[in-house]
């Protein structure tokens, strides 16, 4: 299980605010009455017990919310990622600047390896504890508090893709525009290869206005 937590010095209550309008420009909206398994994405958010907030959430895509995140509230957090399998783990812990800028990326692989043998004895890991090794990677000694308030999410159709590509070429991808039969395209090229992505008008318009 991929877990991703951000920790800051903000009270929660702002973090939430700063956190849906984050999540919306990027093509996502708040939503309610729903299960977790029914929804895109949800987040969860914990007062670390020192006036600060942490922010958990699973998957990938983390590194550009949170630094989006740290942006929108011009404050400095860090921010750790660990991949915790049956019998394997990695982590990485990052400073990001006010200004979304990332810091060196610090590998907590020896460390994260350390606590899973002291916590499961030569047993299978088990992935729900990922976050109290995220958490404990960010300064909280104890983990993961007990409570916290979830956020869920579903995309709204057809920004996310838009925003995925905007967010492909913030992190160093190349870029051209391109035609599929009569439509405008971008063509992304980037570490994990080359993709083609058809988009309308306004979608192509919110393209270039996200990378300008």
């Amino acid at each position: 299980m991929l877990t991703w937590v951000w920790r800051a010095a903000t009270a929660t209550k702002q973090t939430s605010k700063h956190l849906i309008a984050s999540l919306s420009d990027r093509g996502f909206e708040p939503v309610t009455g729903k299960t977790r398994a029914k929804v895109a994405l949800h987040i969860t958010l914990y007062p670390d017990g020192a006036g600060g907030t942490l922010v958990t959430a699973n998957g990938a895509g983390g590194l550009a919310i949170a630094q989006a995140l740290s942006r929108a509230m011009k404050l400095d957090a860090l921010y750790a990622e660990v991949d915790l399998k049956e019998r394997d783990v990695t982590a990485t812990l990052r400073a990001i600047s006010s200004q979304g800028a990332l810091g060196p990326a610090q590998d907590r692989n020896d460390a994260a390896s350390e606590l899973c043998s002291e916590w499961f004895e030569g047993k299978k890991y088990r992935p729900e504890r990922a976050v109290d090794l995220a958490a404990m990677f960010v300064d909280l000694g104890d983990g993961c508090p007990a409570e916290g308030n979830i956020l869920m999410f579903d995309r709204v159709p057809g920004r996310a893709r838009v925003q995925g590509l905007i967010d492909a070429v913030r992190a160093g991808a190349t870029w051209e525009k391109t035609t599929i039969g009569d439509r405008a395209a971008i063509r992304i090229k980037d570490a994990g290869g080359t993709r083609i992505s058809a988009l309308d008008e306004a979608e192509l318009a919110e393209f270039e206005r996200g990378i300008a």
